[in-house]
């Protein structure tokens, strides 16, 4: 069920970001089918709640490509995000409520309103999360460098207000 959220939800970005390839753009109806499917199972409570919160970074890296680490050059890309693990909070659960953030950020109308910097709207492809002893690391990826820039930037932010 997992594999197909993440299909959905990665063709409906990719589509999004990317432009559509054929002759017509994606519908709003479509749009919302994927956002349903990307956030089945998660609680009305959760839907628009955002894990990167001031209190809850615990550090901030930056992302870099090593596409070109032979010629010594590291592209920042993001950055990845430290942020405390909390009772029942599994890397599976944590990936799922960014897939649907994504899928509702995409429709018309239903971008959730932050407190604070939120790095998840400049973020152009669905966080990644890795799992940590007492903490997950999520991987928040770009391709525009200045965006790259102001993502570490607002990221780092989360970090100092504690």
């Amino acid at each position: 069920m997992i594999t197909n959220n993440r299909f959905a939800l990665g063709l409906v970005l990719a589509i999004i970001t990317a432009g559509c390839a054929t002759s017509r753009p994606m519908q709003e109806s479509e749009r919302r089918a994927a956002a349903a499917s990307a956030c089945a199972g998660v609680p009305e409570t959760e839907l628009d709640s955002n894990p990167l919160t001031v209190g809850r970074v615990l550090a901030v890296e930056p992302l870099r490509d090593s596409a070109y680490a032979m010629r010594g050059t590291r592209v920042l890309k993001g950055a990845t995000v430290i942020i405390a693990s909390s009772p029942g909070m599994t890397q599976q659960w944590l990936q799922r409520l960014f897939e649907c953030n994504a899928a509702r950020r995409a429709l018309p109308g239903q971008v959730p309103v932050e407190e604070g910097p939120c790095p998840l709207q400049l973020a152009k492809e669905v966080p990644t999360v890795g799992a940590l002893p007492d903490a997950f690391a999520i991987n928040l990826r770009t391709n525009d460098s200045d965006d790259a820039k102001l993502l570490l930037k607002e990221c780092r932010a989360l970090v100092g207000a504690r």
